[in-house]
């Protein structure tokens, strides 16, 4: 998490790395529910050249906060239940959420495998996100 300010500078890993004022970290697993997808892999794209095939790191700001916690709070009391871990980890990002909310922070949403720069094939032209 990072104040609202900071999400609309450019960013690297250091200079993200160096405006975080909480984090938190869960499992992109999670993400195969049709309902947490959008909230790991969607959202405003920080102005950075980072890159993952799956996902550009992006961010919500605390106003677009509620409605990912009341989408958590639904998945939670959902057939997930009976999976100890995968509620552990949506808790987790829950969690994360509610703190954004109460100290009016933007969540910022990246892989930990996240590269600085779009890998760069031999010839010097950019390679194409692989299908997953």
């Amino acid at each position: 998490m990072v104040p609202v300010d900071a999400v609309s500078r450019a960013h690297t890993r250091d200079s993200l790395a160096s405006c975080v004022t909480h984090s938190s970290h869960c499992s992109h697993f999670i993400a195969a529910h049709p309902q947490i997808r959008p909230i790991l892999e969607d959202g405003t794209p920080l102005r950075s050249q980072m890159w993952h095939p799956v996902a550009k790191p992006h961010y919500r700001l605390p106003s677009d906060l509620p409605r990912v916690v009341a989408t958590l709070r639904q998945v939670e009391s959902s057939e997930i239940r009976e999976d100890p871990w995968t509620l552990s980890e949506v808790q987790r990002l829950r969690e994360a959420c509610e703190y954004a909310i109460d100290h009016e922070l933007a969540v910022v949403v990246y892989f930990s495998n996240t590269l600085s720069k779009r890998p760069v094939e031999s010839a010097g032209v950019q390679s194409k996100p692989s299908p997953l």
